[in-house]
């Protein structure tokens, strides 16, 4: 299992949809974003706030039952909840699978900026708890040691990223 980890607005889901287009063969990318598209057509209306709670519920409940076929499984994750992070690393042990971080350290500055050219914004105060919760994994890589693999990389080193293959 890859997870792809950042703030909100860092680049998870550009990055995915550059590195796995539809139709990747093989590859199963689980990003948060499908999920709240799905649930729009019968929740738009109201405000995303309000179904919010559902988009992850049904995300972390794709993940887990991803992790039961065979294969490669991608997951877009902010990964600043340590709770999460604790979910998907017990998942992933008791599929057997490695868990690999990708973990896409970007400055606060520039996750506004990308949340700006997406048309989405995260609320002030939860978008500060994202960062605070984001510093303190980054510092101390808290809840990376069960990791198989960790790599660190900025929006620069993401954009130079050609593919990830899956080997095994």
């Amino acid at each position: 299992m890859l997870v792809v980890a950042g703030v909100p607005g860092a680049g998870k889901t550009t990055l995915l949809r550059r590195l796995f287009p539809p139709g990747t063969a093989g590859v199963r990318v689980l990003d948060s974003d499908h999920t709240r598209t799905w649930w729009r057509p019968y929740l738009g209306r109201l405000p995303y706030r309000w179904w919010r709670p559902i988009v992850h519920v049904t995300h972390y409940a794709r993940v887990l039952l991803a992790l039961r076929a065979p294969g490669p499984v991608v997951v877009h994750e902010c990964a600043t909840k340590s709770w999460v992070r604790r979910m998907l690393f017990t998942a992933a042990r008791r599929s057997r699978r490695p868990v690999h971080l990708l973990l896409l350290d970007v400055h606060p500055r520039d996750a506004l900026a990308g949340q700006e050219s997406r048309g989405r914004r995260v609320r002030p105060s939860s978008f500060a708890t994202h960062c605070r919760n984001w510093r303190q994994l980054m510092d101390g890589a808290e809840a990376t040691h069960d990791a198989a693999s960790v790599t660190r990389m900025d929006r620069a080193g993401a954009t130079r990223l050609e593919a990830i293959h899956f080997t095994g």
